[in-house]
């Protein structure tokens, strides 16, 4: 089920969600003004117009947009401009006497006040840092206008152009004190936003790298994306060399209009790679013969191509001007101009320079050509770096030595020394790209038999880092190879690493006999004392307490192995304690599980750990939390696990797995497609990695893109999959049914080739029930028992079984108590389709189904099935009918509410605007607003969601303590 609805403005929630709260309330008859302030080419404009464009047909839209006050030679020109376009007829006459300037304010005003009678109106002023002082008046006479009129005022202002004394200031101050007034500031994008702007621009999921490239060079910002990109092939691994002509034009344009000195200073401030100071600026420029410095520097600065950030230095307002004016040097020039700077940090650095000096003086000397020097500040740099060796500049610069080591005479370092420095501080940072490479190199160098434990070792972790690099679920030959290699010395802690990481890659192989290798793996570790063995060998051995069916056994093990490693730093042993901790829990999904992930992401945070580690639980929340139906914090997970710069290709995988799901239940197919291509690249190999979501989310996206055929291949894949079955394999054969039931009722067959079932019984035949994991029992869990009669209830469609409605609505029931809402949606839309069909005496429940479908729908935001819904109430002729609240809404165990407080808490639960409760309880919305703020109070809890989660939890807590907890 396609959806037409998907935004072309991306990573602006938090933005967009502002400007649709204030035309909802303009909707309803409130003035609102909002004031969108950001840096040119950050994407006010397109925000704003995306925004108005989707309310278009519910508003009389005026705009105008300021001109620069250089060519601005009429009063009021954006508001003139706006009401050229207006349809709505001057019935008073107002706007003739908007040419006496004057006069302007009240007869604008007195306009609106027509217009606005019959028709909401939305004003949106573009640029108005460029307005003149009669249209601040205006605007700022309309903003302070009656709060009864149904008026959206938008204004959209560069926040970082205004010198000081600029009328703006002024304007902004007074407007932000009136009541009815916001303010949404919008920054640049994270770099998930900016993936999702070039998935956008492209109409493909970009590579990584890409992405990386992008966002290092743009910053972030939408205008420099879309720069940067014009014209790069969509499979494109990187950023070409060299800018684009087109980007040179545009990002050149402002330094163009500098004079031919301070072009020339402007361009050595870019040959210094970053920000500065004049001292250090003056004396290169000395050393070059560059003069006029000073005055240059000024020059640049007033013209906004420079800005100067003490106590750093100069450096350029737009983040791709460096790169255009360092790229046009020539080469000539550029290694006369680094070698310069390299001489004169070197003369004024001292015994013990700063980081930040040693990294740039290798940088310098490398752009000169004196790789030696380039070398030996690397070097330098590692070691004055301390705790910052993990970042990722380091690793740069220990790359940079590793390939310049070979030109090097007496260098203290061996190669081997520089692959062990790179392996280990990108294990530390959770670089595990880095780390593989460092390992496969130290490898492909070691001799096994002079040194058995190190090649068992390298083994290991090389075994590991296939699965977290996405490379697939390792086999256990190279375990093996590893155990054979550290039997030198059985009682290492090399050993119980690899006894134990052959019990892993037995477990994911469906190998019998690793129970024995984890045994042996956990009693050597104890012994040898090594912290970071023991919880590795715990979590091997959580892994086959749990295939041999004993999660408390494994929950035991695990969390005694998150203990060990948080206290040893060993982040990656932690996250994977934690990983075995949601896989043994029982529901596998549940509030409980999600507040787990929270506490173990927020210990990880205040531990320090590297962000990959947060990113890594981060994206288990969010997959919680998708399941659960809590979409928005899902999605707010989401951005933390995929908003670093190098969220690991595992988290990235994983991340966008669970990101394609929501984008498929919400009806976004076009998107959900490209975070699945996103998914799909980074998966090294053909294996069926067990430990993704891939083959469910495949067989989501398919059915989300009217390509049923498709999602039974990808499901049925998935659950033929030898090994371990793959994550979330409960879904698939319930998939691949609805899917089935989709083409039977078209009226098509799915297959070409016969290698997929050609219909419902073969399916039947070859999986009589759902595919669970290993150690699972479907009688024991209420999900797994949901997802089978889902099941179940798509074969009866498929084989067009009469009278299907009960079973729907049994569906339905079960999986919302056992939290499965995205089933459960689609369920009531199936009842209430099967129940109204019936006629008569079966309407009533069917428009309780459908009430049900609908209600959940909006509360999901999921549009495909709320169209579905939609279209079969105006088939069925559903009567819609005002909410009513029942004695079961507000029979809340909570103390100390009035009787209208539970009457508004009902409305809030059930997801109702303040506008909304207003108009069913007759009251105003600043009354529901007081009511709602005593609620918050009272409850402790900090918004609507959060008292809405607390009364759903104290609805099922028949003894009431929770509410005395929250009482006390």
């Amino acid at each position: 089920m396609a959806s037409g609805n998907e935004r072309h403005v991306v990573g602006r929630e938090a933005e967009l969600t502002a400007l649709t709260t204030c035309l909802q309330h303009a909707a309803e008859g409130h003035s609102r003004t909002l004031v969108v302030t950001g840096t040119p080419g950050i994407g006010k404009t397109s925000l704003v117009r995306q925004s108005i464009a989707e309310a278009a047909d519910r508003f009389l839209v005026l705009s105008g947009t300021c001109l620069p006050l250089q060519s601005l030679s009429v009063p009021l020109q954006p508001l003139r401009s706006a009401l050229r376009e207006s349809p709505a007829p001057d019935r008073g006459g107002y706007l003739a006497s908007m040419e006496v300037v004057d006069q302007a304010p009240r007869a604008l005003d007195a306009y609106v006040d027509d217009v606005c009678a019959t028709t909401p109106v939305v004003l949106f002023v573009d640029d108005i840092h460029w307005a003149d002082q009669s249209t601040l008046d205006v605007l700022l006479y309309l903003a302070a206008g009656p709060s009864n009129r149904a008026l959206a005022l938008v204004v959209a202002a560069r926040d970082d152009v205004l010198p000081d004394g600029h009328p703006l200031h002024r304007w902004l101050a007074d407007v932000q004190r009136l009541p009815g007034v916001d303010t949404v500031h919008v920054g640049p994008l994270d770099r998930h936003g900016t993936e999702q702007q070039l998935m956008s621009l492209m109409g493909v999921a970009p590579h990584q790298s890409l992405v990386d490239d992008v966002f290092d060079k743009g910053g972030g910002v939408p205008y420099c994306t879309s720069l940067l990109v014009r014209g790069v092939p969509t499979d494109a691994r990187g950023l070409p060399d060299r800018p684009s002509a087109d980007l040179k034009a545009a990002v050149k344009r402002d330094w163009h209009e500098l004079s031919e000195s301070a072009r020339n200073v402007t361009s050595l401030v870019a040959a210094a790679g970053g920000p500065v100071t004049a001292g250090l600026l003056l004396a290169v420029a000395d050393d070059l013969g560059v003069g006029e410095v000073v005055p240059s520097l000024e020059e640049a600065v007033a013209r906004r191509v420079l800005r100067l950030e003490e106590p750093a230095g100069y450096w350029f307002h737009h983040p791709l001007q460096a790169e255009v004016l360092d790229a046009d040097l020539g080469a000539t020039r550029s290694r006369l101009w680094h070698a310069a700077y390299a001489r004169q940090l070197e003369a004024t650095v001292g015994e013990e320079p700063s980081l930040s000096t040693a990294m740039a003086l290798s940088d310098h000397h490398q752009q000169a050509g004196n790789e030696p020097a380039a070398y030996a500040w690397a070097m330098r740099a590692w070691q004055v770096a301390g705790a910052t060796r993990a970042s990722p500049e380091l690793r740069r610069l220990l790359r940079r030595a590793i390939g310049l080591r070979p030109g090097v005479q007496q260098a203290a370092e061996s190669r081997e020394d520089l692959l062990e420095l790179l392996r280990s501080t990108a294990e530390d940072a959770g670089a595990f790209g880095d780390q593989l490479e460092a390992v496969d190199a130290l490898l492909a160098g070691v001799d096994e038999q002079a040194q058995p434990l190190e090649a068992g070792w390298l083994h290991v972790q090389r075994s590991r880092l296939h699965t977290l690099t996405g490379a697939g679920t390792p086999s256990p030959a190279e375990a093996r190879t590893a155990v054979e290699l550290t039997r030198s010395d059985p009682s290492s802690w090399q050993h119980a690493f690899a006894e134990a990481e052959l019990a892993r890659t037995m477990v994911w192989a469906a190998e019998p006999g690793a129970d024995e290798h984890a045994r042996r793996a956990l009693t050597i570790a104890r012994d040898c004392g090594s912290s970071r063995a023991l919880a590795f060998a715990l979590c091997a051995s959580a892994m086959v307490a749990l295939v041999r069916g004993s999660p408390v056994t494994a929950t035991r093990h695990a969390r005694e192995a998150g203990r060990v490693a948080l206290e040893a730093g060993d982040w990656h042993g932690f996250e994977h304690a934690v990983t075995w901790q949601v896989n043994a829990a029982r529901p596998p999904v549940g509030e409980a599980v999600a507040d787990a992930l929270r506490g173990a992401r927020h210990e990880l945070t205040a531990a320090g750990a590297p962000h990959v580690f947060v990113a890594m639980t981060a994206s288990l929340e969010a997959e919680q939390r998708l399941l659960m139906g809590d979409w928005e914090c899902s999605r707010d997970l989401l951005r933390i696990s995929l908003g670093s710069s190098d969220p690991g290709p595992f988290v990235d995988i994983r991340s966008r797995l669970s990101a394609a799901m929501l984008d498929a239940f919400q009806g976004r197919p076009r998107q959900a497609a490209m975070q699945l291509e996103r998914a799909t690249e980074l998966l090294a190999g053909p294996g069926a990695h067990p430990n993704v979501a891939v083959a469910t989310a495949s067989a989501l996206v398919a059915l989300a893109s009217g390509d049923p055929a498709n999602a039974v291949r990808a499901a049925v894949a998935g659950a033929r999959a030898p090994g371990a079955a793959p994550h979330l394999c409960e879904w698939l054969v319930p998939l691949a049914a609805r899917a089935l039931a989709d083409l039977a009722e078209a009226g098509r067959l799915p297959g070409e080739g016969g290698a997929e079932p050609r219909d419902i019984d073969d399916l039947v035949r070859e999986f009589p029930t759902i595919v669970v994991d290993l150690g699972e029992n479907l009688e024991e869990q209420p999900q797994l028992r949901a997802m089978q009669d889902w099941y179940d209830a798509e074969v009866a469609r498929a084989r067009a079984s009469a009278d299907t409605g009960d079973r729907w609505w049994d569906v339905a029931e079960s999986c919302e108590a056992a939290v499965q809402p995205w089933v459960a949606v689609y369920a009531w839309w199936r009842a209430a389709e099967s129940l109204l069909a019936q006629g008569p005496t079966q309407r009533r429940r069917g428009i309780e189904a459908w009430r049900r479908a609908e209600h959940l729908a909006r509360h999901l935001d999921a549009r495909s099935i709320l169209d579905e819904v939609a279209t079969l109430g105006r088939i069925a002729r559903v009567p819609r009918s005002p909410r009513t609240s029942t004695s079961a809404d507000v029979a809340v165990p909570l103390p100390g509410l009035t009787t209208r407080e539970r009457e508004i808490l009902a409305h809030v639960v059930e997801g109702s605007t303040y506008s909304e409760i207003a108009a069913s309880l007759v009251i105003s919305e600043k009354t529901v607003s007081s009511h709602v703020s005593s609620l918050l109070r009272k409850t402790g809890t900090a918004n609507r969601v959060e008292l809405s989660r607390l009364v759903t939890r104290l609805s099922s807590d028949p003894d009431g303590r929770d509410a005395e907890a929250v009482s006390g």
